[in-house]
């Protein structure tokens, strides 16, 4: 019985998968530093408008 699939040591796998979970965490943070900066961004105009009001 023949297959298309390759095999790779199981070093190579270890490795690859170390690579992509450092890709995801890196995504991950990237993620967070977006959505808390865009978090923030969403209440300055909020602010300017109370600031001008003398709140």
């Amino acid at each position: 019985m023949s297959t298309n699939h390759d095999i790779f040591t199981k070093e190579a796998c270890e490795k690859k998968l170390s690579e992509l979970m450092e890709l995801v965490e890196h995504i991950e943070t990237q993620w967070v530093l977006k959505t808390n900066k865009e978090t923030q961004n969403q209440y300055w105009s909020l602010n300017d408008i109370y600031k001008k009001e003398g709140a």
